[in-house]
């Protein structure tokens, strides 16, 4: 693990950034960067290493598969299948932006990403620092907040090096200017009908009423199934 503070990013980007960048997403280690909500921990979504990495730092159980950042249709095709047409509602009316989807998992998943019943949880971030990261690395970007389990979000930079002296790779510093914004809204598109996991930034009505006139089966019922 790294014992010294890691590199810190800004956009724009240097050629010596992506190039240490690219470094680090081939190799699986561990990254801090910002997104539309708050600061997230991750890295190569697809690298087995950097999966065992995040558990170990966040005390986060293994059972619990971690989310994954996507940046177009294309990379959406690479981490799932059969999505169910209602759920590409959702991702044209709220795409990006913070709304995650348990959808089925793509053939060859990696077995860290997708849980027991063969679904991941997927989000297209409109954060720009995201989606450069996204770029130079060319496959998706796990994303669980950069946060020991258990304890709150963290807005600001500083407070995830606190959380975390060791083990990080390189962190990216992005505008902690605005303010803080509730998670992403979590949502299983694998029933019927859909069910919300979290209520995030992203309401159960604001979901009903996108889905009622053309999806009115897949509307999420209010106050059904929602998890504190």
């Amino acid at each position: 693990m790294t014992e010294s503070p890691p590199p810190i990013f800004s956009l724009p980007f240097s050629d010596a950034d992506q190039e240490l960048i690219a470094r680090f997403w081939r190799t699986g280690e561990v990254m801090v960067f910002p997104t539309e909500t708050a600061y997230g921990l991750g890295g190569n979504g697809f690298h087995p290493g950097l999966a065992e990495r995040v558990y170990r730092m966040k005390g986060r159980a293994e059972d619990k598969p971690l989310p994954l950042l996507i940046h177009g249709p294309s990379m959406l095709g690479l981490a799932a299948r059969n999505i169910h047409p209602g759920a590409e509602h959702l991702m044209e009316r709220f795409w990006p932006g913070p709304l995650t989807l348990v959808l089925h998992a793509a053939p060859g998943l990696p077995p860290h990403l997708a849980n027991p019943q063969a679904t991941v949880a997927l989000r297209w971030s409109p954060n720009r620092e995201v989606s450069q990261l996204l770029a130079i690395g060319g496959t998706p970007l796990t994303a669980t907040s950069a946060n020991l389990s258990g304890h709150p979000p963290r807005y600001r930079l500083e407070d995830v090096l606190k959380d975390f002296p060791a083990g990080l790779a390189l962190a990216v510093r992005g505008d902690e200017g605005r303010s803080p914004q509730p998670p992403s809204t979590l949502v299983d598109t694998t029933t019927t009908p859909f069910r919300v996991l979290r209520q995030g930034r992203i309401t159960v009505a604001r979901l009903r009423s996108v889905l009622l006139e053309d999806f009115p089966d897949q509307a999420p019922l209010e106050g059904n199934g929602l998890c504190d």
